[in-house]
């Protein structure tokens, strides 16, 4: 049985909220979720070519020595925060260049994506940028990455070998290989 929001109160207490909801069987439930505001975040799928995008390789201290990285690098898709005020287009533009150090001559929104319905009310805006003309990153002082380019069939081997623990970046690299390579 489906549920529907009869009713809904938001208690907020510091970067989380409690939604109150009736739902259609009767039951009054209090679910707890995490603050979001605006359009959340963004992602962009980088191609190079039809059969080369590129990733970051980049540094995260939280993976290191773990399980899925030693050295704290992973490899990712680019992308970020929108800002208050930008739109997620604007936002991929933002990230692909300060990023990867590119610029798109186009970017074509793809879908967005609940990240954690079950905690969060935010979400993930996936793009797809292509005409890539080499510009200059501007990483954050906090950022430690570098560009690497890859073709298909390493994407698909990376994956299936379980090489890459972003699910944003497992996401989007999933719908390039089955939607939109060639």
């Amino acid at each position: 049985m489906a549920s529907k929001r009869l009713s809904e109160k938001k208690v907020y207490r510091k970067e989380e909220y409690v939604k109150v909801v009736d739902l259609v069987n009767g039951r009054r439930i209090e679910k707890q979720f995490r603050r979001v505001d605006g359009p959340y975040t963004v992602t962009v799928l980088p191609l190079l070519d039809d059969d080369t995008i590129l990733l970051v390789r980049q540094y995260r201290p939280a993976m290191r020595n773990t399980g899925f990285s030693r050295s704290g690098f992973i490899y990712e898709l680019p992308g970020g925060h929108v800002e208050k005020g930008e739109s997620p287009a604007k936002a991929a533009r933002r990230e692909t260049e300060e990023e990867i150090g590119y610029t798109a001559k186009s970017m074509k929104f793809l879908y967005t994506r609940v990240i954690t319905p079950w905690s969060s009310d935010g979400g993930d805006s996936m793009f797809v940028a292509k005409g890539l003309v080499k510009s200059r990153k501007r990483l954050d002082e906090d950022e430690l990455m570098e560009t690497v380019p890859f073709k298909a069939d390493e994407i698909e081997r990376m994956l299936k070998d379980v090489k890459i623990f972003d699910l944003s970046t497992r996401d989007g690299l999933l719908y390039w290989l089955w939607f939109l390579s060639v």
